[in-house]
């Protein structure tokens, strides 16, 4: 009678943990599932964020390129209006510089 009941018992443990590996097995792939659907999501979120900052950034250095070039043409025209006031502040930050260099101990 004792040998029945533990039969019994191991039959009814057997099919309790074949159940819990079947539990197991589904939380596993639904965790699986899960968790390849948040990265998923979490790459197509980037991809559009930095899709975004790129533009954004190309808007702004289209900007900077423009004013730039508007710059130069100011600072042209200036210098083609006063070539000589321009040559002698060239002249002056020279001798400027020369000084400086010349004031500096030299290097050993």
């Amino acid at each position: 009678m004792q040998t029945r009941k533990s039969n019994k018992e191991i039959e009814t443990l057997k099919a309790d943990t074949g159940k819990v590996i079947r539990d197991l097995t589904t939380l596993t792939s639904s965790l699986t599932s899960g968790a390849a659907s948040s990265i998923s999501a979490a790459a197509e979120s980037f991809q559009a964020h930095s899709s975004e900052e790129l533009n954004r950034i190309r808007v702004k250095l289209s900007d900077l390129s423009k004013q730039l070039e508007v710059g130069v043409k100011r600072a042209d025209a200036n210098v083609q209006a006063y070539p000589y006031m321009w040559v002698l502040g060239a002249l002056g930050v020279g001798l400027l510089l020369g000084a400086v260099a010349k004031l500096s101990p030299a290097p050993k």
